[in-house]
Formats: C-alpha cells, structure tokens, sequence
C-alpha cells in the first residue's frame, strides 16, 4: 500500500508540473506571438472630407557627345516640377472606393528649366481654382465643372487620372506584423508613374507610431521603377517612408526620393547624339482629414510630430 501511495503521490505530482509547464508554455506562446496589422489600401466613405498635396520633382543633369566625336557637347540641368492641391469631399461609395466626389483644386501647376532652347516656363493648369464633381458608374467616369468649362485635354486626362482602377496594389494580401516585409511587382496594364511600366516595390513594416495625432504604420518603401523619357530608357530607384493610419486605412504622408538615371541615342539631324543624364526623382505627399463619414475632427498641429508607440 506504502508503495501505492507513494507511485500515485509521485504520478499526482507530475501530472501537476506536467500541466503547469503546458499552461507556462502556452502563456509565452501566447506572449510571444506578435501582433499583426492588416494594412489596406485607402478606404473611403461618404461623409469623408480631406486635403491633399503632392509635389513631384525630377532634376537631371545630362551630358551629350555627337557620336564618334571625342569632344561632349556642352551639358544642361533640367528640372521638372509638379505640384497640386485640392479637397475632396466623398459624396457617395460602393464596395471598389467613390463613385462621387466633390473636389476642389487650390493648385495644380508644372514646371519645366534648363531645356537647352526654351524659356524656362510655368504652367497654370485649366484644373486650378475649378470645383469639380466626379461620379463614376462601372468603368464610365464624368466630371463636371461647377462652373464654367474645361478644354476637352482636361477633361479627358482628368476621367483618366480619377478613373484608373489599375493602380500597383501596394500593401500586402496578409496581415503584417512588426519587422516584416513584403514584395510588390506591377502587372501589364498598371498604372505607374508617367513613362515607367514596370515597378518592384518592396515594403517593411518599421514599427507603430503616433503621427498627426493618429496611430500610424511607419512603413519604408524601397521602389524601383523602369521606362522611358521621351525615347530614352530611365530607371528611377526611391526609397523612404510612409505613415499609414491604422483605423481610417488612409496615408497620411508618403515621403520617397532617390537618384534617377536615362541613356541613349537620338537621331538629330545628319548625325546621332548619345545622351546620358543622371539625377534624383522625389514625390512628397500629405493628407490631412477634416471629417470621417460625416463627423468633424479634431484638428491638428500644422507641424507633424512622430512618437512611438510599441
């Protein structure tokens, strides 16, 4: 019986540590798993007011030579320049984003230096100053001005612009946690950036962070984009951040810059000229909500501030 007892007492015992070492086991399990995000493209809904602006800049110095000549012919800088501003006020929404918007443009200009021939020059364009109504039903977009009119280019370019469903998908397909990264590449028939039709996009999750008073995926982007210039080949290679509000699934601030490079031949004249340019490419744009599905919020500091999270 002593034996007995003492056999039970032990397997009592052990069957105790047993269970307690699987529920220690499973708690840092539990402890240890880290939490994932589900990161998604921007998603709207009616009531949704907000401001945005984007400046795109592309400055390349270019060196040129008459083929088999052993003298460069005298070089330039050039310098694009793209910036707009305008509000938007989500009117109405289905399951793919707006079907109706009201947007109105605060700017919307080009500028173009350094082209060896022509004046350096700004163009205001007929967007500028507009209050335009979008509305989408299917694949057919109409803008309509609220008043006045829009030369036909404009309009055409513009149904175009707010139209593209093709946009490069960039946030992953699966939820994402902190320190995880993540592979994007552009299908035929995607939108890209003007001339470029082939994008890599890789993407990490930096951590989470307080951003205009929201709490925001800090997000680093590293592109790499390929086309042409005109008839030249380019490649373009930007990386830096983005800042992506986790409740609203909006961006809030992208922020990429990086050097751009094109080469080739072109035929002038008699003779053939290689032409060989190297620059930096930037895009900057910010967000900034006034309302969500309706309701005011609470503005924030012009001065964006970023705080850690966890």
């Amino acid at each position: 019986m002593r034996t007995h007892s003492s056999a039970h007492a032990l397997l009592s015992i052990a069957g105790v540590v047993l269970l307690g070492s699987s529920l220690l086991s499973s708690g840092v399990r539990a402890q240890d798993e880290p939490r994932k995000y589900d990161l998604k493209e921007n998603v709207f809904r009616a009531g949704d007011a907000y401001a945005r602006e984007q400046v795109i800049t592309m400055e390349m110095a270019v060196e040129l030579r008459e083929e088999g000549a052993p003298v460069a012919l005298p070089g330039f800088t050039m310098v694009n320049r793209g910036r707009e501003a305008f509000t938007d006020a989500v009117l109405k929404v289905d399951a793919t984003g707006p079907t109706e918007l009201r947007r109105i443009y605060q700017v919307a200009r080009e500028a173009e230096t350094g082209v060896p021939g022509q004046p350096d020059k700004v163009t205001t364009l007929p967007r500028q100053g507009k209050t335009l109504t979008f509305r989408r039903a299917g694949t057919k977009v109409t803008v309509t001005p609220s008043k006045g009119t829009l030369p036909a280019a404009e309009l055409k370019k513009l149904r175009e612009e707010w139209g593209d469903n093709s946009d490069v998908k960039f946030f992953p397909e699966k939820p994402v946690a902190v320190g995880e990264e993540w592979t994007v590449t552009s299908k035929p028939g995607e939108a890209l950036a003007k001339g470029m039709d082939k994008l890599v996009a890789k993407g990490k999750l930096e951590e989470i962070v307080m951003f205009q008073g929201r709490e925001c995926a800090k997000i680093s982007v590293n592109v790499e984009m390929s086309g042409k210039a005109g008839e030249l080949p380019m490649t373009i290679s930007a990386s830096g951040a983005v800042y992506h509000d986790l409740e609203r699934q909006s961006s809030l601030s992208v922020d990429i810059s990086g050097p751009a490079s094109m080469s080739g031949k072109l035929k002038q004249n008699a003779g053939v000229i290689e032409m060989m340019g190297t620059g930096t490419f930037s895009l900057k744009e910010t967000v900034r909500w006034s309302r969500v599905a309706g309701k005011p919020i609470q503005a924030t500091a012009s001065r964006s501030t970023v705080a850690r999270v966890r």
